[in-house]
């Protein structure tokens, strides 16, 4: 596809996976802009806007928030030279991944407790017929002295 070539808006959101509104909420926050408009204020883009919505799904995808990927296009558009571009972007992404290693442990965490959880349902609980289950003497859940947070709510 040639680079000059340019479609309206409803042919960009197809071609990237999105919707025409999405397209145009974009636009609104000043991440993509239209390459020109036509009659009635039709928008049409250019192939390296849809690179550019491709780009942003791919972005939010990893976690980074429209305002995340807004700073990160303006840092690249402000920035008067290569080793200034070079260092914002350094900055956001070390942030960016200090960011992902909290929520990493966070869900290593609840992983633990939902794999520990599954285990006392599979030992003890999964032949149980005893009612009600929160009165259960067996129940390890429920006879825990600092029970799991998952488990004890699933068995009480």
């Amino acid at each position: 596809m040639s680079s000059t070539v340019t479609m309206r808006v409803g042919e960009a959101a197809r071609q990237t996976g999105t919707t025409p509104r999405t397209v145009r909420y974009y636009e609104e926050l000043g991440l993509v802009s239209p390459t020109k408009r036509i009659g009635k204020g039709a928008r049409l883009y250019s192939v390296g806007e849809l690179e550019r919505i491709r780009a942003i799904k791919a972005l939010q995808a990893f976690g980074f928030s429209l305002s995340d990927i807004k700073t990160l296009f303006l840092a690249t558009k402000q920035s008067p030279s290569g080793r200034e571009k070079a260092h914002r972007l350094l900055h956001i992404l070390r942030d960016k991944i200090v960011e992902a290693q909290r929520k990493i442990k966070a869900y290593q965490h609840v992983k633990r407790e939902m794999e520990q959880t599954m285990q006392l349902l599979a030992s003890w609980c999964s032949e149980c017929e005893r009612v009600p289950v929160s009165e259960c003497p067996m129940c390890p859940v429920a006879a825990e002295s600092e029970p799991l947070s998952i488990g004890k709510e699933l068995m009480s």
